[in-house]
């Protein structure tokens, strides 16, 4: 690991991180709508990657691990629905939980399958 890859690892998780924020304004339930898409983008990165010969080892690490790492996240997800424990909302958790981690799945599947399709 070089000091400059480890720099561009950082720089892309703040990115996404921030990105990750901003989806707190623009959605009723960020960290679904979050899960998913970086769940989407991921498994299409991820895809994408192992179609070729040798993985692109900047690729792997600055896009995945730094800028979709920063993005997805369950922990804010784990918060949202203990508050909705908390609040005694137990069925809105249960749906939560459920459709967070069903599209997310879905998701990832979608995305690496067409990444997969795609690179025939």
């Amino acid at each position: 690991m070089t000091l400059n890859l480890a720099l561009l690892v950082f720089v892309a998780g703040g990115m996404g991180s921030v990105l990750r924020w901003l989806f707190g304004f623009w959605s009723q339930w960020p960290s679904l709508a979050v899960n998913v898409l970086g769940s989407l983008l991921i498994g299409a990165a991820y895809g994408w990657a192992i179609s070729r010969e040798s993985s692109p080892h900047l690729f792997t690490h600055v896009v995945m691990a730094g800028f979709l790492g920063g993005f997805t996240t369950f922990s804010a997800f784990s918060l949202e629905l203990l508050n909705y424990i908390r609040s005694d909302a137990h069925f809105k958790a249960i749906q939560y939980g459920i459709f967070s981690v069903a599209l997310s799945l879905l998701a990832v599947a979608i995305g690496f399958y067409s990444i997969k399709i795609l690179s025939r």
